[in-house]
């Protein structure tokens, strides 16, 4: 498990959130609106390549929220990767620097969650990927139930399956940490930048597979242990 005690933001980071939160307000004022956040690039090769000492941020919205049972659209072009993940909901309002115990407090409730991308720029142009959400296309979240006492990342067992035969388990060396100290990542983040970390609002915990390929047209199903299954067909 991975430490969110990150340091300074290089400046590309800084630049490429900063364009992403101008985007962001954008689509809110053309009638979008956020309805969370997701920790992006939490995986370590790629954070040493960049010289972040931690994982960033994206932003999610009401327009590429899916619910199950639903198809899944994603306008080409773009290779698309799933992302099996642990999603937080708030029921309260979290500041920057708020201890952990008030950061747990917080947590309402816990679902399994899959994220999309569609890698359709460079990957090594990190304040242009930043900038772009990392990428993001598409969300599916599960049905939320309070956070199991002693509830731990360490604890989840990943089961993906795409149609065509890729799978994927959970990767331990991607979970960056505790649903406590994650959203107090995300609070601190985004106090950095001037933006509030609101109750209702979902946190991605996080990509916990290497990432998986999916052919356009295939289904892609995810048990998540012990918080529950979803399956996705993309368009």
């Amino acid at each position: 498990m991975q430490s969110l005690e990150s340091g300074a933001i290089p400046p590309a980071a800084r630049a490429g959130f900063e364009r992403q939160l101008t985007g962001l307000r954008a689509a809110e004022a053309a009638g979008d609106a956020r309805i969370g956040w997701k920790i992006a690039v939490n995986a370590p090769p790629i954070q040493a390549a960049f010289g972040l000492a931690g994982p960033l941020l994206g932003h999610l919205v009401r327009s590429r929220r899916y619910w199950p049972g639903t198809t899944i659209s994603i306008p080409e072009p773009g290779v698309i990767i799933v992302e099996a993940e642990a999603a937080l909901v708030l029921g309260t309002d979290v500041l920057p620097g708020a201890p952990l115990d008030r950061c747990a407090e917080a947590i309402a409730g816990v679902a399994p969650a899959l994220e999309f991308l569609a890698v359709n720029g460079p990957i090594d142009d990190l304040e242009s990927a930043i900038a772009g959400n990392a990428f993001h296309a598409a969300v599916l979240i599960g049905g939320a139930v309070p956070l199991p006492v002693a509830f731990s990342m360490d604890g989840l067992e990943l089961d993906l399956r795409v149609a065509g035969g890729a799978t994927a388990a959970l990767d331990p060396a991607l979970v960056v940490g505790e649903p406590a100290a994650i959203v107090r990542f995300a609070a601190g983040l985004l106090g950095t930048f001037g933006e509030p970390l609101r109750a209702g609002q979902v946190i991605l915990c996080g990509s916990l597979n290497p990432a998986t390929r999916v052919p356009r047209g295939a289904t892609v199903e995810a048990t998540l242990a012990p918080l529950g299954a979803l399956s996705a067909r993309i368009a």
